[in-house]
C-alpha cells in the first residue's frame, strides 16, 4: 500500500492558499476546494489510501455540515475511503489503517468565513518514521445569504435591503397555543366564501380549520376525519400537504392510498377522491416515492422545473391586482438547499442549511420566502425570513421557538387586508401546538 506522497505537491497547497469561494452553494464550494487541495497534497493514485477528517471550531452546524461535505468530497476524489473522527489522535488513527490525516479547523465572523487546517501523512510502522507534514489548507468566502444563516445573532450583517421593494422595520410575532394538534401541513384561505380566510391543517389523519379571531386566538371551527384506504407503501415519517383552491381543500396523507378533495358545506362535508400530493400555490399533484418522504420532480403533474428530489414546494400568491408579476416558486430538497425560482430564464438561486418547511408570501413589505430552520439537534428551531429581492437577504431570524416548525403558510390570517406567515410550533414532548402569525 502507497503511504508517502512526494513533499513538492506541498508547494502547490502554499500556492493555493489565497484560494476562496463565494457564489451560491457557498458552504459545498468550500469542502469542494479543501478536497481539492487534499487531493493535490496526495500527489499521485490515490485508491489505496485510507483518511480521517477531524474539526474544530464554530459554529457547531457549520462545522459539521463542512466537515461532513469534505469527507464527502474526498471520498469522490477517488481515495479508498474517508471518515470524520472527533479528534485526532495520530497514534490511534496510525493503529486503525490511517494513511492520511486531515485537520480543519472552521472561523466565520462579519468579514466572512474561513477554513484552516493541515494534511498530515502516517507512516506504515511507528518504529519506521514519525508523521509527516504535507501541506497546510486555507479557503476562505465572504459573508453572503448563504452563510449570513450560520451567524450568530450579534454578529448578523445589517440586510442590504431595496427600500423601494421591502420597507425598513422589523417584522413581528405573536404566538397562540391551540392544543395537542400533530400538524403535518398548513394552507390559507377562505372556504366558505364570507370573505374571511380561515387556516386549514392536516395531520396523518385529520383536516383541522380554524378562524382567527380578535384580539389574537384561534377558535377551531371543524375537524374532519380521513379515511380510504391504506397506503400499501408508507415511509418511516408520515408525510402530508394540504391546499386551499377556492371553496375546495385539497389533501392528502401518506397513510391513504388517496388523497381527498373536501368541500365543506354547513355541517356537511362533500368529497371526492384526489390521485397526487397537492402543493399550495403550485396547480400540480406530485408523487410522493414510495417508502421515502421526498417527492420527484418527475412524478408532478403538470411536470415544473423542481429539485430532482424535494421535501416540500410551493408558489407564490399574489391578490389579482398584482398582474405582470413573474411567477415565484421554491422547493427545499433532501440536503437541506433550498431553490428559488423567480426569473424568467428559468435558472433557480439555491440557498443552502434550510430546514424542512416553507411557504412564500407577499408582504405590504415585498415578497419572502420563510423556513424553518434546525438550530441544533434537540434545540427548538428557529425561522428565517428572506427577501425575494436579488441575493435573498435575511432580513428576520426567530429564535427560542416553543418547538419545531412543522408547517408554514400564508395568506390574510385576521381578515386587515394584509397578508401574514402563519407557523406552526410543535413541542413534541409537552404535545403542544402553537400558531404563529409573522407580519
Amino acid at each position: 500500500m502507497a503511504r508517502w506522497f512526494p513533499i513538492a505537491c506541498a508547494l502547490a497547497l502554499l500556492a493555493a492558499a489565497a484560494h476562496s469561494y463565494g457564489g451560491s452553494g457557498t458552504v459545498d464550494g468550500l469542502a469542494r476546494a479543501l478536497a481539492e487541495q487534499v487531493r493535490a497534497a496526495a500527489g499521485g493514485p490515490v485508491g489505496a489510501i485510507d483518511v480521517a477528517v477531524a474539526g474544530q471550531g464554530a459554529p457547531p452546524r457549520l462545522l459539521g455540515e463542512i466537515v461532513a461535505l469534505t469527507r464527502s468530497r474526498i471520498e469522490a476524489a477517488g481515495f479508498r475511503s474517508a471518515r470524520v473522527v472527533p479528534s485526532v489522535d495520530l497514534a490511534a488513527a496510525r493503529l486503525s489503517g490511517i494513511d492520511l490525516v486531515v485537520e480543519i479547523e472552521v472561523a466565520i465572523g462579519r468579514e466572512g468565513a474561513r477554513v484552516d487546517g493541515r494534511v498530515t501523512a502516517l507512516p506504515p510502522s511507528p518504529w519506521l518514521d514519525e508523521p509527516a507534514a504535507l501541506a497546510h489548507l486555507h479557503v476562505a468566502a465572504a459573508i453572503d445569504s448563504e452563510l449570513q444563516v450560520y451567524l450568530p445573532p450579534a454578529l448578523l450583517l445589517p440586510p442590504r435591503i431595496d427600500p423601494r421593494k421591502v420597507p425598513a422595520g422589523p417584522l413581528q410575532s405573536r404566538g397562540v397555543p391551540v392544543g395537542d394538534v400533530p400538524l403535518l401541513a398548513l394552507d390559507v384561505g377562505d372556504i366558505d366564501g364570507d370573505g374571511r380566510a380561515e387556516v386549514i391543517g392536516a395531520t396523518a389523519d385529520e383536516v383541522v380549520v380554524w378562524r382567527s379571531e380578535p384580539p389574537l386566538r384561534f377558535v377551531e371551527i371543524r375537524r374532519v376525519k380521513l379515511t380510504g384506504r391504506p397506503a400499501p407503501v408508507r415511509p418511516r415519517n408520515d408525510v402530508a400537504t394540504v391546499e386551499v383552491l377556492g371553496s375546495d381543500i385539497r389533501v392528502r396523507s401518506s397513510r391513504f392510498a388517496e388523497g381527498v378533495k373536501l368541500r365543506l358545506e354547513g355541517a356537511t362535508e362533500r368529497s371526492e377522491p384526489l390521485a397526487g400530493f397537492a402543493l399550495p400555490g403550485l396547480g400540480s399533484l406530485c408523487v410522493l416515492e414510495p417508502g421515502v418522504d421526498w417527492f420527484s420532480e418527475a412524478g408532478c403533474t403538470p411536470p415544473l422545473p423542481l429539485p430532482p428530489r424535494f421535501w416540500t414546494a410551493a408558489g407564490l400568491r399574489r391578490s389579482p391586482a398584482a398582474t405582470g408579476s413573474p411567477p415565484v416558486r421554491a422547493a427545499i430538497d433532501p440536503d437541506r438547499t433550498l431553490w428559488i425560482w423567480s426569473t424568467s430564464d428559468g435558472k433557480p438561486v439555491t440557498v443552502r442549511g434550510a430546514g424542512a418547511q416553507l411557504a412564500l408570501a407577499a408582504l405590504e413589505r415585498g415578497d419572502v420566502v420563510a423556513t424553518g430552520d434546525a438550530v441544533n439537534p434537540g434545540a427548538p428551531d428557529a425561522l428565517i425570513v428572506r427577501a425575494l429581492i436579488p441575493g435573498t437577504p435575511l432580513i428576520a431570524r426567530f429564535e427560542r421557538l416553543p418547538g419545531a416548525v412543522v408547517a408554514l403558510a400564508a395568506g390574510d390570517v385576521d381578515s386587515d387586508g394584509k397578508n401574514e406567515i402563519v407557523a406552526a410550533i410543535r413541542d413534541r414532548a409537552a404535545q403542544r401546538t402553537e400558531l404563529w402569525l409573522i407580519y
